[in-house]
């Protein structure tokens, strides 16, 4: 590797980072369209680059009630770090031991306790971009 490719590889530490972290990469072709990147040199300007993160959307109903029907007492970690456990669910509303959430305000309020997962679904990848 060549001292300019190197400096180049640093700009673009980012998207390396999220590259082996797992993360969706594109980069964008000689067409200049975006493909998923399989093989990545991280040499090409970083605005040739794009991390697609999925988009979430809350639950509907039909995956709350299984979500609360599979796991007797679900663990949910709140932004503010406090574990709660799903204690029923109704018509589009989560009831946790320190209140009530629409499934919007379930999606924005808490992950999944221990995995950090968020509580919501992620649209599919053409969905995302």
């Amino acid at each position: 590797m060549k001292r300019d490719e190197a400096k180049r590889v640093v700009e673009n530490f980012e998207f390396v980072k999220a590259f082996a972290d797992g993360k969706r990469v594109q980069h964008k072709n000689d067409y200049d369209t975006w493909e998923d990147g399989s093989s990545l040199t991280f040499t090409d300007d970083p605005e040739r680059y794009r991390i697609v993160e999925p988009k979430m959307r809350p639950y509907n109903d039909e995956e709350a009630v299984k979500l609360a029907a599979h796991h007797p007492l679900p663990m949910f970690q709140h932004v503010d770090g406090g574990v709660f456990s799903l204690t029923g669910y109704e018509s589009a509303h989560f009831y946790i031991r320190n209140g009530l959430y629409s499934a919007a305000r379930f999606l924005d309020s808490f992950t999944h306790y221990p995995s950090g997962e968020p509580c919501g679904v992620a649209e599919r990848p053409e969905q995302c971009l």
